[in-house]
């Protein structure tokens, strides 16, 4: 029987989150998710845990199906490559949960993304957005298929927000300081009303 191995990612970078609700654009029943940045350093103990799982359940595979060629699937990372095609030096993990499944017994469960915040206290009702600073939590399911081959997944189960960027976020979160130069206030004081002795003033013109 195999043995469920969890895993706990380092802090970072939440890319196209779908953790308070479900993407449901390719699939009505919807997944949470979300694509994990981290720098290689920081990835390096987590991709040997992805790869040990799948090289046994690659060994397994081999010797039930007695002498049949099995092959690897792509594992649930990869390099991050920039808008020029060279490659950042930084890895993603593609961490996924659906919203719902179903049962043996043909119950349907409903599946939720815990989350929590900085010091441990649970989230509800808060977007959080990509940029934000996170650190996921989950379970690794190894699967073969003989179209797809061998290879683990990463299941998502909960998220803990350590700097939230939201839709409402400040300039601070998307990595701006304060500069000297042009600010919002010159505009608001260009629509100010004149003072009042310049109104009365014109006024007294007619």
């Amino acid at each position: 029987m195999n043995t469920m191995v969890k895993y706990t990612t380092p802090k970072g970078v939440a890319k196209y989150p779908y953790l308070d609700k479900p993407d449901t654009k390719f699939d009505p029943v919807g997944d949470y998710k979300v694509n994990l940045l981290l720098s290689k350093e920081e990835a390096k103990n987590l991709m040997a845990l992805v790869d040990k799982e799948i090289d046994k359940k690659f060994l397994e595979v081999s010797k039930d199906v007695k002498g049949k060629r099995v092959k690897k699937a792509d594992p649930p990372y990869y390099m991050e490559i920039d808008d020029e095609g060279n490659e950042t030096g930084n890895i993603v993990f593609k961490l996924k949960q659906k919203s719902a499944i179903t049962s043996k017994s043909g119950q349907t469960i409903e599946m939720k993304v815990r989350l929590f915040d900085s010091h441990g206290q649970p989230m509800k009702g808060v977007n959080v957005w990509g940029g934000s600073k996170i650190k996921a939590s989950g379970t690794l399911m190894p699967y073969y298929s003989p179209t797809l081959g061998v290879g683990v997944s990463m299941k998502l189960a909960a998220c803990q927000v350590i700097e939230l960027v939201t839709k409402e976020s400040n300039a601070e979160s998307f990595g701006f300081e304060k500069e000297e130069g042009y600010t919002a206030n010159e505009d608001f004081e260009d629509t100010l009303p004149e003072e009042e002795g310049n109104t009365q003033e014109s006024e007294s013109d007619f």
